[in-house]
């Protein structure tokens, strides 16, 4: 993986991945140094049952499943550049469906399973950072659909694919920002100043956006608002930095990342009201990108 790719992972202190109706949460294992080796782990939704899903050359992460639990797919780091990669998850065969990228920095699926939508760099990005890209299931009619100076990353669809809600670096650090597709315009949702909001995802409904807020002097907490920016309400917030949300099929409850003091990420879970929180992971190891599947 590439040191830009690193940097940005360190700002926004690593990635929040859509949910999808499924009996599995799947998450990137990362080594610490000096290895910074990253493979692709699932665990039930209680944290048991931690079974490995890739032992690749390289590093591996963002995964996300289709719908009927058959494919997975996953941004992989195994030669100069970055790819996206589809395993069936039967036999574990893999194709490259997308390697035209210098570097790939996320990567989502859409929650009817047809559509991927990826953070790239490019040669021709007139900004010379990362935008949001959408293309078919097979990795065709790659698409740029958002591009503004700064970074662009963890763009995800909802049902339908009419809308993408994403994190942008603006003049005021990051904030959340709704695109409608057909019109190609977007609309920033976190309006509170002298906050930074990232890691944006839709809920089950598709109704609301869940994600994470620092008040820069404070740690960071889970929030969730409508598709306005407005009503915006706490769900969760403790004594590290709380991220990654990742709302469950049933949209009771929420998966996310924590970084804890001693710099060792962990996935929590907790109810959308606040409640039953629990620990899903362990403090060994580097545990992001959780996405809850079939």
């Amino acid at each position: 993986m590439t040191s830009r790719i690193f940097s940005i992972l360190s700002m926004v202190l690593l990635l929040t991945v859509q949910v999808c109706a499924g009996d599995f949460i799947y998450f990137t294992c990362m080594e610490p140094a000096p290895v910074f080796s990253m493979d692709i782990f699932r665990m039930n939704p209680d944290g048991t049952g931690i079974e490995r899903v890739t032992d690749l050359p390289g590093r591996e992460w963002c995964p996300c499943i289709t719908p009927d639990g058959e494919t997975m797919f996953f941004v992989a780091d195994h030669k100069a550049g970055t790819d996206i990669m589809r395993m069936n998850l039967t036999d574990r065969t893999l194709e490259n469906v997308g390697s035209s990228w210098h570097e790939i920095f996320d990567l989502s699926i859409s929650p009817d399973g047809d559509m991927l939508v990826f953070s790239a760099f490019d040669t021709v990005n007139p900004n010379n950072d990362f935008d949001i890209f959408t293309s078919d299931i097979d990795g065709g009619n790659q698409k740029r659909v958002v591009s503004n100076p700064g970074p662009d990353t963890l763009g995800r669809l909802n049902r339908g694919n009419t809308q993408i809600v994403y994190q942008s670096q603006t003049s005021k650090g990051y904030q959340v920002f709704l695109h409608t597709i057909d019109t190609g315009n977007s609309a920033l949702l976190s309006k509170k100043d002298q906050c930074q909001a990232f890691s944006p995802v839709f809920t089950a409904s598709g109704d609301n956006v869940v994600f994470a807020r620092s008040d820069r002097n404070g740690p960071n907490g889970l929030f969730m608002m409508d598709l306005r920016g407005d009503g915006v309400v706490q769900i969760f917030r403790g004594q590290d930095g709380e991220l990654n949300p990742s709302c469950s099929p049933d949209g009771k409850s929420v998966v996310f990342s924590v970084l804890h003091s001693c710099m060792k990420n962990q996935i929590f879970r907790v109810d959308l009201d606040g409640q039953n929180l629990s620990l899903l992971t362990d403090l060994s190891r580097f545990y992001m990108f959780p996405f809850w599947g079939r």
